[in-house]
């Protein structure tokens, strides 16, 4: 990907997450059918979410599920001002939820206790990091391979884009943790470059292992710095903000045994950068008297960052050697004889970048649904609490996608469920006797009033 064609992409997206974006249902392969519960919304404003069991003229008896635990409610019809059936997704807390959402029907072998071969599964790390390449996906694949018995787990970065400023420490503790199970179960876990641009080069770089494709590239690290430079506009605060950053990814290229000053020339276009040998190892310099100049950038505004092709990753001692198949990766490993997982990996991947991408677009419609509401011949409470229950399954859907939180703003959505609320109960402060202003009017919030 070019420069100006990553520099596109990356505006796009900033543009993007600006916008209000979407959810959408997506149904469980549990059952039959989508699992689906009632709604009751009272007259105060509550609303409750489960089964209803009964309804009578009187009354409605519904079963509440919350936190794992089932109670029966009964309303009187007095008191409820709206119902509705089969029209919330069941959210409960369970790491299954997702799995469900995305796995296959079908059952793969993943371990045979009578194979003694070195078993190898490939983990892809594929996307914009956050969305595509977010922690579930990623930690859902990683225990298939642990579940396989895997002695070897390839990383393979195939990441093209920045992400969102508060998440690069959790995707460092994300990958730190993934590190530490591996050292706990004796696994090997090496990097397999196929691209690696923006943040995600930072992440490679947390491994000490790593390999290139070849074709293979990292770079477009000055992304980040790009990002940062846009989103603070004081100069003293933006400065802080670069430091903070590139000195994360310092870290977290130290963490995996590289060169940290090779790590900060690829983020800020700034960095000077030449190389010495010492024997056969490449030695960083932050000015131009090196052997080789990889980088003699100056200048109020100097051009792009460092970014480095198979071939140079190999020269500058990031990359053990380029390799184009799993069988040479593995041959150059040492293992001339293996068994590669056939798992789920790149199914379940290609269903959650699917997935979290059709909600979007769905998100269009439910706000759309939500603007017709303000046309139906119905009374204004009825109105509020169809609003309410549309931003409810909003909320319900941004906890089995947390890819839609880089698009939908959660506080927003709570906000206008509160307004919502708070509309309600004045309509029904307005309708209890003695409780509206004259001429019908709705009282105002003046104090005295």
């Amino acid at each position: 990907m070019t420069n100006s064609s990553l520099r596109n992409v990356l505006t796009c997206i900033c543009a993007v997450a600006l916008m209000w974006t979407s959810v959408a249902a997506f149904a469980q392969d549990g059952g039959d059918k989508t699992d689906m519960l009632d709604q009751v919304t009272l007259a105060d404003g509550r609303q409750f979410t489960g089964n209803i069991l009964e309804e009578s003229d009187d009354s409605i008896t519904m079963e509440i599920i919350h936190m794992g635990m089932r109670t029966k409610q009964t309303w009187l019809r007095g008191d409820i001002l709206e119902v509705l059936h089969d029209s919330i997704p069941s959210v409960e807390e369970k790491k299954a939820d997702v799995e469900e959402q995305v796995k296959t029907a079908d059952d793969k072998l993943l371990y045979d206790p009578n194979d003694p071969r070195h078993a190898v599964y490939k983990v892809p790390i594929k996307g914009p990091v956050g969305l595509d390449a977010h922690t579930r996906i990623i930690r859902m694949i990683w225990d298939e391979a642990i579940a396989a018995h895997a002695k070897t787990i390839i990383l393979e970065f195939d990441c093209e884009q920045a992400l969102g400023q508060a998440d690069l420490e959790v995707y460092r503790d994300f990958f730190e943790e993934l590190k530490r199970d591996a050292r706990s179960k004796e696994i090997r876990v090496v990097v397999w470059i196929k691209e690696a641009r923006g943040v995600a080069l930072a992440y490679a770089l947390m491994f000490p292992e790593i390999y290139f494709q070849p074709d293979g590239e990292m770079g477009g690290g000055w992304a980040i710095n790009e990002q940062l430079s846009e989103s603070f506009q004081d100069p003293a605060v933006r400065a802080k903000m670069i430091s903070a950053w590139t000195g994360i990814c310092r870290g977290m290229a130290e963490e995996g045994g590289h060169d940290q000053l090779l790590c900060e020339a690829m983020i800020r276009p700034e960095v000077v950068l030449s190389m010495d040998y010492e024997g056969d190892q490449p030695r960083f310099r932050n000015d131009t008297e090196g052997e080789v100049i990889l980088d003699a950038n100056s200048g109020e505004e100097p051009e792009n960052a460092l970014e480095l092709t198979a071939k140079q990753a190999n020269e500058y001692g990031i990359s053990g050697g380029t390799y184009r198949t799993i069988d040479d990766l593995m041959f150059k490993l040492g293992y001339r004889e293996y068994r590669y997982v056939e798992g789920n990996a790149d199914s379940w991947a290609e269903k959650w970048a699917d997935g979290w991408k059709k909600a979007l677009d769905e998100y269009r419609y439910i706000r759309a649904d939500m603007a017709l509401i303000d046309t139906y011949n119905e009374p204004i409470d009825r109105k509020i609490a169809k609003k309410i229950s549309k931003l409810r399954e909003v909320q319900a859907l941004i906890k089995k996608w947390p890819p839609l939180e880089l698009f939908i703003n959660p506080e927003q959505i709570y906000f206008e469920i509160d307004t919502y609320k708070k509309e309600l109960r004045n309509i029904n402060e307005q309708s209890r006797p003695g409780g509206t202003t004259p001429g019908g009017g709705r009282p105002s919030n003046k104090p005295g009033n």
